[in-house]
C-alpha cells in the first residue's frame, strides 16, 4: 500500500461562498493554481480533511467524483492551528477509497474566510493506490525531534534525530504522531523516494491524532535502513514551525 499527502492552502478574506483553494506546491506532484493532478499509480481518494476559520462547507471536486457526488468534508476543525480533542470529525475512507482518473485535476474548495492574515483555509488530501490493509507484528514507537523551521503553507524538509540507536537493519514505518508549535501536516520522505506518507500534525502533546494513524491501521508507509532513516517534511499553517516531536511506529524486517 502507498499513499501520498497532498494539500491546498491560501488565505481568504471573507467567508460565506465556495471558493477553490491554491495548491501547495509539492515536488512529487504535478501542481497549478488551484489543482492537484491525479498522478499514475495513485489513482484513489483516501482521504479529506479541512482546515480554517469560519466554516460550514468544504468538498473535494473532481470530474470523476462529479459524475455521482463531489465529497462534502465536515469541517470539524475550524481552528487555524487543528486543536486539541478535535478528531470527531476526521473520517478517511481508507479501506474504501473514492477511485479517480488519472490525470484529473483534484480540487479543494471552501466558503470559509476571515480577516486580513488570519483567514487561512487548508484542504489537505490523501492519494493512495487502493484500499489499505492494516498490518501487525511486533510493532515498536521511537521517538525522534527535529528543529524545521516550517515556512507557512510551504512543504519545508529536515532531518530527525532519534532518542535512541536502533540495532543494524531494514525497518518499516506502519504509523506516526507528530507533534508540532505550528501544526497542519507532515509526511516523510523515504532515500528510495516515492510516495510520501504522513497525516495531520498535533498541537503539542495534547493535541488530538487522525483515528487511525498508528500501529498498523494505515498499512506499511515506507522502509528505511538505519543508516539511511526517513526525513520530516511539515506543512505550517498559522506561523511558521520551529520544532517538533516525531512518534514512528515501527517494525523490524531485516
Amino acid at each position: 500500500m502507498a499513499f501520498h499527502v497532498a494539500a491546498f492552502a491560501e488565505q481568504i478574506a471573507a467567508a460565506g461562498t465556495f471558493q477553490p483553494i491554491a495548491a501547495v506546491a509539492d515536488d512529487q506532484l504535478f501542481t497549478n493554481l488551484d489543482d492537484v493532478r491525479v498522478p499514475a499509480g495513485l489513482p484513489f481518494l483516501l482521504a479529506a480533511f479541512a482546515i480554517g476559520a469560519a466554516q460550514s462547507r468544504a468538498r473535494i471536486v473532481a470530474p470523476s467524483l462529479r459524475a455521482f457526488a463531489n465529497y462534502e468534508i465536515a469541517p470539524k476543525v475550524i481552528s487555524e492551528a487543528i486543536p486539541v480533542d478535535d478528531s470527531a470529525g476526521l473520517i478517511t475512507m481508507v479501506r474504501d477509497p473514492l477511485p479517480l482518473a488519472v490525470g484529473e485535476s483534484v480540487n479543494y474548495e471552501s466558503d470559509g474566510g476571515a480577516g486580513a492574515g488570519v483567514g487561512m483555509q487548508t484542504g489537505v488530501i490523501f492519494l493512495g493506490d487502493g484500499p489499505v490493509l492494516p498490518v501487525s507484528g511486533q510493532i515498536r514507537t521511537i521517538r525522534a525531534t527535529a528543529a524545521i523551521a516550517g515556512t507557512e503553507i510551504v512543504w519545508t524538509s529536515g532531518a530527525l534525530t532519534f532518542s535512541e540507536d536502533l540495532p543494524a537493519g531494514i525497518y518499516q514505518v506502519v504509523g506516526a504522531r507528530c507533534e508540532a508549535d505550528s501544526p497542519g501536516a507532515f509526511r516523510l520522505i523515504f532515500v528510495a523516494g516515492g510516495p510520501r506518507p504522513g497525516s495531520l500534525s498535533c498541537l503539542g502533546d495534547e493535541g488530538a491524532e487522525v483515528p487511525g494513524s498508528r500501529r498498523g491501521d494505515w498499512g506499511m508507509w515506507g522502509q528505511f535502513d538505519t543508516n539511511q532513516p526517513p526525513t520530516l517534511e511539515i506543512l505550517s499553517l498559522a506561523a511558521a514551525g520551529t520544532a517538533q516531536v516525531l512518534y514512528l511506529d515501527i517494525m523490524r524486517v531485516g
